[in-house]
């Protein structure tokens, strides 16, 4: 099979896989519930489908997404939540669907969802008193009901996405987020437009999201989409974060689906589960120098400070490659409307001299590293030194918890510079010296840990110690930056002179 096919039916088969995967509908914790509403005067129908990690005897508290038209849009956006927590890009949220009344086989969802009454005699107009269904009775039921953190999100679909927006200029403050999909804004006249242009200016206090989107080209026109921008453009309120897409190829009943993935996706962006990571994490710089700092991750919505304090949205962006003057103490951290609460990283940079070499270059023609084995239980005794060499078995010597491993031997620095060094472990206690200067000291948690240090042209003596590796084994990679390049390169202590 040539390549051309085979990459056809890869295609084929991974869309295959998406599609099942969106009408298989299986959630692990699911069910049906209802309550009645004095304000509606009916009972209500709903669809809840919660995490998979929900557990009653936990405290754990969720975000709930809200989903109208409920018996037709709630397991695709549960499905559609799925796969974005997959990615981290989200936490888990509780779904709750609205299902429609229906009164004798005639749904009513054009009485709940819409404004106002076009025409005497319709069913129209009465989304105020579903928006305050909503607010006094259905929102109170899922809090007490189930762990939430009451942070919510309100999701429409045409009709539904009309609802939507008529809820957030109402009540700006009952939803955080609010996701309107191809949503009707031509009704009544652009009804909704005409009452955006009341209300947002009046908005001065709001913190909420609205994601709006639609078909590109003539239905986003129909939809009264582009008259609805332009007020936003003009009146939108300090504290609303808003985006509006467009997008092609689409029929009214196929957007939805590009339309919560990308809405609660954007709602949320900047979210993480993980601290910024920035290499090197700290060391000694000299004084008004300029010090490279590395992102090793995507740094869309990472913002830092060289002051210490906490960095906001009007600090400096974080880059691939960042410079930075010292002393700093660099704070970073990811931000955006939904971004969790994961602690900022922070990395302390100190002045320093130069630090100078112990022999000068050439001084040293062969690489002679050398070892020593310690045996805790007898007050650290040396049980085994010499050469390192092929015949030395890291490995071997480290499974056994009582001996501590002492590898020594000269780091090259072939240029003046600042030189950054760097440890990928798993499973072992490192410490690292480089002369009087403590570079690394960590214990047996997994990850990389780096430091930089200003270093004089020529040798300058390295010591690692290794102990407490754990029953699983462990893993153990060192790297270091030369100045005035970008790509680390591997140390080896064999090398070492």
């Amino acid at each position: 099979m040539n390549s051309k096919n085979r990459n056809f039916w890869l295609t084929i088969a991974g869309q295959l896989l998406l599609a099942f995967s969106l009408v298989s509908n299986s959630f692990s914790q699911e069910t049906y519930d209802s309550l009645y509403s004095e304000i509606l005067e009916e009972q209500r129908s709903l669809h809840i489908i919660l995490p998979d990690g929900y557990d009653e005897s936990s405290e754990v508290k969720y975000d709930v997404v809200y989903v109208l038209d409920g018996e037709w849009n709630t397991e695709f956006t549960a499905e559609m939540q799925k796969h974005i927590v997959r990615w981290r890009f989200m936490p888990e949220n509780i779904i709750v669907g609205i299902r429609n009344t229906y009164i004798d086989g005639a749904n009513q969802r054009d009485r709940d969802l819409t404004p106002t009454q076009m025409q005497p005699g319709t069913i129209h107009g009465h989304a105020d008193k579903f928006v305050a269904f909503m607010k006094e009775e259905l929102i109170p039921f899922i809090n007490e009901k189930y762990r939430t953190t009451g942070d919510n999100t309100l999701f429409g679909h045409s009709h539904g996405g009309t609802c939507t927006m008529f809820t957030f200029l109402t009540e700006p403050d009952l939803f955080k987020s609010y996701i309107a999909s191809d949503p009707s804004f031509w009704w009544d006249n652009n009804y909704l437009s005409k009452l955006a242009a009341e209300r947002l200016p009046e908005m001065k206090d709001v913190e909420a999201s609205l994601h709006i989107s639609g078909r590109a080209g003539q239905g986003y026109a129909g939809m009264g989409i582009n008259l609805m921008d332009s007020v936003l453009e003009k009146f939108k309120p300090e504290g609303l974060l808003w985006a509006s897409d467009a997008y092609k190829n689409e029929i009214h009943n196929s957007v939805k689906y590009k339309g919560i993935y990308d809405g609660l996706k954007w709602t949320y962006s900047g979210y993480s589960t993980e601290p910024v990571e920035f290499h090197p994490m700290s060391g000694m710089v000299l004084k008004d120098k300029p010090t490279k700092i590395f992102m090793m991750d995507d740094v869309a919505g990472i913002y830092f400070t060289t002051d210490g304090n906490e960095p906001t949205m009007e600090s400096s962006p974080m880059q691939q490659l960042n410079m930075i003057t010292g002393p700093a103490t660099l704070t970073a951290r990811r931000l955006g409307f939904r971004t969790g609460k994961v602690p900022a990283s922070k990395g302390t940079f100190i002045a320093s001299d130069l630090v100078k070499a112990e022999k000068k270059l050439g001084s040293i023609k062969k690489p002679k590293p050398t070892f020593e084995v310690f045996d805790k239980s007898q007050s650290k005794k040396s049980i085994d030194k010499g050469i390192l060499n092929g015949d030395f078995n890291l490995v071997k010597e480290l499974s056994d918890s009582n001996k501590v491993v002492i590898l020594e031997g000269y780091f090259m620095a072939e240029k003046e510079g600042a030189y950054i060094f760097a440890a990928e472990r798993e499973g072992v206690k490192i410490k690292c010296e480089l002369g009087d200067h403590t570079l690394i000291d960590v214990n047996k948690e997994s990850g990389i840990i780096s430091y930089t240090i200003p270093l004089g042209a020529g040798f300058h003596k390295l010591k690692l110690t290794l102990s407490e590796v754990s029953t699983d084994g462990f893993n153990l990679q060192g790297f270091f930056v030369n100045p005035d390049e970008m790509e680390p390169r591997p140390l080896e202590f064999m090398d070492l002179y």
